[in-house]
């Protein structure tokens, strides 16, 4: 095998290998298959408070039209208690892994 297609291969090798750990370790690539798996409620509430989180990042602070149309999808969400409401979550659900480990995960990180 000529030296430059040996490179070659050894390079797609690790780009390989470099993707498939990325994605293992990067838990919002099994965001939605989590959800599937947890009981409605709770997987309702984190949704929420995820999106609530985003949308919270696209605050400039600026009192723009998108700032505004923000504050009216932070509204509809209820992000004013959403921590309350993943609190409940976590105290109802405080004995399945599944539940407290994704609002951790997804929610507290």
């Amino acid at each position: 095998m000529p030296r430059s297609a040996l490179i070659s291969a050894l390079l797609l090798a690790s780009l390989s290998l470099s993707l498939n750990a990325r994605a293992e370790t990067d838990p919002w690539a099994n965001y939605d298959k989590v959800l599937k798996t947890l009981p409605k409620d709770a997987a309702a509430t984190l949704d929420r408070g995820v999106s609530c989180n985003h949308f919270s990042g696209e605050i400039n602070g600026d009192n723009s039209a998108a700032d505004k149309q923000t504050f009216r999808e932070m509204k509809k969400l209820k992000c004013g208690t959403v921590d309350q409401d993943i609190a409940s979550v976590k105290n109802k659900y405080k004995n399945n892994k599944a539940v407290v480990n994704a609002i951790q995960v997804y929610y507290e990180n």
